[in-house]
């Protein structure tokens, strides 16, 4: 029987209107068909490339009237025509490419049944709502307690007092000791803190360039450490990963990015000029001790902004990923973004979160972070390499952008990063390789 439908299909497999297949067809096509197990009929689909929709749909329909293949325990009158008993193959393509009405005829369904566009988007908003409000209100939690802690630390100058502490070891780095006071900021609060400081200074495109590498690897890290632990990441590995990588790529930077006159001069007695910031600050007056009411007064304006912004994002992002996954878009561009994550060591699903991380970064795209992993859709090994990837390579879009305003080389930074994160990931798969190999031979050991 197989044979001779398989015939029958690759017969008619070139149509004399020689309209193109599209793969959504192909794909619901050959999932229909596989389930069956229907070697010969599969094979005549991926040859059926040039037939034309109507034709498809005829050899659909026509699997209707043919009759399961033969199970044993089953007589004859209990076996259900070919496609019903691939319904569940069906439902799965068609829904994966959002193809509601093509369900319909293919499965005999009454077309005035089939669920609108508008009713699908209705759908999609009222499934998302409850995990994404749970979520949101444990981000705002996180931020409200960070800026809290933020806002004592600049009260009893605590980031003032790393920042000089810090100084010399900017020296390496090609960055004058003052430097280390945006770092500093940038690392506990956000880019933001840190564009503000290092806008005033005098810094060179070159210091700029070094300065913000090291900041986008490792800005608001308190925050966005929380969101990849809640996903499954380990946070002290985050931590000293995404710390440890600013440090190098900068180093490497100070090495091979070219000198001028005017870094040379700026680099001119920048260790004095550290020491004396730590003498300054631990010798300051009392009197120049900013007020606690202008300081709160700050600090709630600011993190009221912060906090509807972010409210917004992310409800905004948690429905258009909904909504995405259910017509079909996100296939559509994880195909697209194959080799590029390929390149990277990252799997293909995992194109969403790399493009959100990307976009708005690990902050504002946790929620979509923690709804992916709560549905079960990437696993826990897809997080980690996806952790350890936008761990330093995340918000190419703003913040690359607001620091290629002050003098920032874009490139270079985009580039470093990227580099970065390609060891990271691909030297994590081989510690997981090499885990799993010593796992298994410890196993052949014991027994």
């Amino acid at each position: 029987m197989r044979r001779a439908i398989g015939n029958k299909l690759l017969a008619r497999k070139r149509a004399p209107s020689g309209r193109i297949l599209s793969d959504q067809w192909c794909a619901i096509i050959a999932s229909l068909l596989y389930l069956c197990r229907q070697e010969a009929i599969g094979k005549a689909c991926r040859a059926w490339k040039y037939s034309c929709a109507q034709k498809c749909l005829q050899c659909l329909k026509r699997l209707q009237s043919t009759e399961e293949p033969a199970v044993p325990g089953k007589t004859a009158g209990e076996r259900k025509p070919l496609a019903e008993s691939c319904g569940a193959s069906v439902l799965r393509a068609t829904n994966e490419f959002g193809m509601g009405r093509m369900k319909s005829e293919i499965l005999n369904e009454n077309p005035e049944q089939v669920t609108s566009t508008k009713e699908r988007l209705v759908k999609c908003i009222k499934e998302v709502l409850p995990s994404t409000t749970k979520t949101c209100i444990w981000l705002l939690k996180i931020t409200i307690g960070v800026s809290v802690l933020i806002l004592f630390m600049r009260y009893f100058k605590i980031l003032p007092w790393l920042s000089a502490t810090l100084g010399p070891l900017f020296n390496h780095f090609g960055l004058p000791g003052e430097a280390a006071l945006a770092y500093v900021s940038g690392y506990f609060v956000n880019m933001y803190a840190m564009l503000a400081i290092a806008g005033s200074m005098d810094l060179t495109a070159r210091a700029i360039t070094i300065l913000g590498v090291m900041s986008l690897c490792s800005h608001n890290m308190i925050t966005e450490t929380a969101v990849q632990g809640k996903t499954g990441a380990n946070p002290v590995r985050v931590v000293i990963t995404r710390t440890l990588a600013g440090f190098v790529l900068a180093f490497v930077l100070n090495l091979i990015l070219p000198l001028s006159q005017s870094d040379i001069a700026m680099l001119g007695g920048a260790f004095e000029k550290s020491e004396a910031a730590v003498a300054s600050i631990t010798e300051a007056p009392a009197a120049v001790q900013p007020l606690f009411k202008e300081l709160a007064v700050e600090w709630c304006y600011s993190t009221l902004s912060i906090l509807v912004k972010m409210t917004l994002l992310i409800y905004s992002l948690a429905i258009l990923q909904r909504i995405l996954s259910e017509f079909g878009v996100i296939r559509w561009v994880s195909k697209f973004l194959k080799p590029l994550l390929l390149l990277f060591g990252l799997p293909a699903r995992c194109s969403f979160l790399w493009i959100i991380a990307n976009i708005l970064g690990i902050a504002y795209g946790g929620a979509v972070m923690m709804e992916e992993v709560r549905a079960g859709k990437l696993s826990l090994r897809d997080i980690k390499l996806v952790n350890q990837h936008i761990g330093i390579s995340h918000s190419n879009l703003e913040d690359l952008t607001l620091v290629a305003s002050i003098g920032g080389i874009w490139w270079v930074m985009l580039l470093s990063r990227w580099a970065g994160s390609f060891i990271l990931v691909w030297g994590y798969r081989a510690e997981m390789a090499i885990r799993k190999k010593l796992l298994t031979l410890q196993t052949k050991t014991t027994l």
